[in-house]
């Protein structure tokens, strides 16, 4: 093979002279969300308002749709949609590595609300997302809050009130039953105020089995700047989410998926005792409020300091069925989660010129588990009935 390629080779540069030669090619350009659908600075690779129009799903919830398109970052979403997740661990992979345990992968504003396991996991659409930081790899102290970052952080930007009046408002169909409807209001300048709500929702039924998910956003937000060393900003977002979950495939089930594909948890109660794979035992719904907000004071040209309060309430449940090798043993977990979160984050920064400056900070936060073993109920199934 190796010989025939060679011959070939060689019959062409006999038919153009000796020598073969091709030009570099040479591509440069500046990164810029105008032109492009990201921009990279060290660590850290933004998403603008472009990246955000052009890669979100169809949902428009989900930040991790559109931050799948970076190198080493690996999304798998069980929906078409890519609204849905399989439970309660975040469906996403940065550097091969995967969240585990209490962390939450992502911030609004640079505040750490994310609480997983529970609700509250997509409360911004992303018509409210002015840009999206994917933090990997070394991530700078005043973004390194919550409870993990082992695996890395998306930063959530909220798209701030505008300054003309005006409105958007979208409406979505598709197959299974899908549908979105969106709408934002802002109100211009009223003085040294602006304003802007939004609410949207959504409905879908699962691609394959019984059961649909549903979700609804409503976000209000306000921006004061009484003078050009002061500005404010105060959030309130809300989120309603309740939806079944996929049924896992076993890995002899993936490696047929000729005949699999289509599985998934029962549309009717089961007879038997001990079957716990029906739908309306397998599902997830959540109520989560959050209030943030971020004040800047210029005390003078040179002295910055910034605080940034936030809060937010999460109470909801999940059912899970639980299967053991010993069917006697399987079981449908009720989990009940009702939890808070509170904290700030204060910073004090310095600048001592074009190529010197310092900052200090502080961070306060304080939340309740996501729910200890107590607040679990297993039931046992007896005649197609849960029995506790």
């Amino acid at each position: 093979m190796k010989k025939a390629l060679f011959a070939a080779l060689a019959a062409t540069a006999a038919l153009w002279g000796d020598t073969l030669s091709i030009e570099h090619i040479v591509v440069s350009d500046r990164m810029s969300d105008e032109g492009y659908l990201n921009e990279r600075n060290g660590s850290v690779e933004r998403f603008g308002a472009k990246s955000i129009a052009t890669l979100s799903s169809q949902a428009k919830m989900n930040p991790f749709h559109i931050t799948q398109y970076s190198p080493s970052v690996n999304f798998t979403p069980v929906d078409a949609a890519g609204s849905n997740e399989p439970s309660y661990h975040d469906p996403i992979r940065i550097r091969g590595k995967s969240q585990s345990g209490p962390g939450g992968v992502y911030m609004i504003d640079s505040m750490p609300i994310s609480s997983n396991p529970g609700g509250g996991k997509q409360m911004l659409d992303m018509e409210n997302v002015s840009g999206i930081d994917l933090l990997k790899g070394y991530i700078t102290p005043e973004r390194n809050l919550g409870f993990s970052s082992l695996i890395g952080k998306v930063d959530l930007q909220v798209l701030r009130p505008k300054n003309q009046i005006g409105a958007a408002l979208s409406q979505a169909f598709g197959s299974d039953g899908f549908k979105r409807s969106f709408v934002r209001l802002d109100s211009g300048e009223l003085g040294d105020v602006r304003l802007f709500g939004s609410f949207s929702y959504l409905f879908s039924d699962l691609t394959k089995g019984s059961g649909d998910l549903q979700r609804t956003n409503g976000n209000i937000g306000l921006s004061y700047t009484p003078s050009s060393s002061f500005d404010a900003t105060l959030y309130l977002l809300s989120n309603r989410d309740a939806h079944h979950n996929y049924a896992s495939l076993t890995y002899a089930e993936v490696r047929d998926l000729g005949r699999y594909a289509d599985k998934s948890f029962a549309a009717t109660k089961p007879l038997g005792d001990n079957d716990v794979n029906y739908y309306d035992w397998n599902r997830q719904k959540f109520d989560a409020t959050a209030l943030i907000s971020t004040l800047r004071w210029h005390i003078t040209p040179d002295d910055l300091v910034t605080l940034k309060p936030y809060y937010k309430q999460d109470k909801g449940e999940y059912w899970n069925a639980q299967s053991d090798a010993n069917a006697s043993k399987n079981r449908v977990i009720n989990w009940k989660i009702d939890h808070d979160l509170y904290g700030v984050v204060a910073e004090y920064a310095h600048s001592f010129g074009d190529a010197l400056s310092a900052s200090a900070g502080y961070w306060y936060h304080k939340q309740l588990p996501p729910g200890p073993p107590t607040d679990r109920r297993k039931y046992k199934v007896v005649g197609g009935e849960l029995v506790f």
